[in-house]
């Protein structure tokens, strides 16, 4: 049995992924817990990766939708991803494959 800090396991709470600090590494798919403050974040989409997000905690605006606790978001490859963070918010955000880098900013 390991045991990690989520802080040590990689950047900004990914820690199931293909990166170094992972606590398990795997090419199949990224697994995060964030917690983000109220703020806007840069539009992008991601050319081959398929990204589920589940909110916990807080409130989103994704793509002029308001997400809540408890409710899912898939956003498809190449699909365009607008989110501001209305409060607070907790998120479990999982990506499959994992391929670090696969985000493209507008």
């Amino acid at each position: 049995m390991q045991i990690f800090s989520l802080k040590e396991c990689g950047f900004n709470g990914w820690f199931i992924g293909d990166f170094p600090e992972a606590a398990v590494k795997t090419k199949d798919f990224e697994v995060a817990f964030v917690t983000k403050s109220r703020s806007y974040q840069a539009s992008h989409f991601h050319k081959d990766i398929t990204e589920v997000l589940l909110i916990t905690r807080g409130s989103m605006l994704i793509n002029g939708k308001i997400i809540r606790p408890g409710q899912l978001v898939v956003v498809q490859p190449g699909e365009i991803s607008q989110i501001e963070i209305l409060e607070e918010t907790d998120t479990v955000a999982i990506k499959f494959p994992s391929i670090p880098g696969d985000k493209h900013l507008l």
